[in-house]
Parts: structure tokens; sequence; C-alpha cells
């Protein structure tokens, strides 16, 4: 029991331990970058091997880009239509003569 509980508490220690991050290498310091800039901002990736790089990302903006539908092609057949044969059928008038 004694080597089990060494054991939790290594691993509490280990896991709970304070890392910290070693000092910047340039003399810049960073732009601190505010809360919902932090959130919704696209993260900066390197552009693929092989592929030229872009001058600037695409034109949408960050929350349109997560809350905009997606453009479709134009060139997508119309939905078929659904039923409203019986909703039809229900509110046309009644007929009083035979």
């Amino acid at each position: 029991m004694g080597r089990l509980t060494a054991g939790v508490v290594a691993a509490l220690r280990t896991t709970f331990t304070r890392e910290e991050l070693p000092p910047p290498t340039s003399g810049a310091e960073p732009e601190p970058r505010r809360l919902l800039r932090h959130l919704l901002a696209p993260e900066s990736l390197p552009p693929p091997a092989g592929q030229p790089v872009a001058s600037r990302p695409e034109g949408r903006g960050t929350l349109s880009r997560l809350l905009a539908p997606d453009p479709l092609p134009p060139d997508l057949p119309p939905e078929p239509r659904r039923g409203g044969r019986w909703l039809a059928w229900l509110l046309t008038p009644e007929k009083l003569e035979p």
C-alpha cells in the first residue's frame, strides 16, 4: 500500500509541476492579443511546400467564415418538391352541391 501511495504522489507531482517557457530570443516583445482576437483569429500557418505564397487569404472575415452559409456552386439542380397534396386536399373549400 505504501508503494502505491508513493507512486500516486509521484504521478501527481509530475502532473502538476509548473513549466516555464524559455525567454524570447528576439529583443522585441510580441503584441499582446486580445481575447476575441485570440479565440477567433485564424492561425498563421506556413505555406505548403511547392505552392506559391498567397499575399492575402480569402476575402471573407472571421465571423462570416464561422457563421455564414457556405457558398454553393450555381449549377446545382433545384431541390425536389416535397409533398403538399394532402395539405391542399385538407384546405380546399367544401363542395355543397352533389
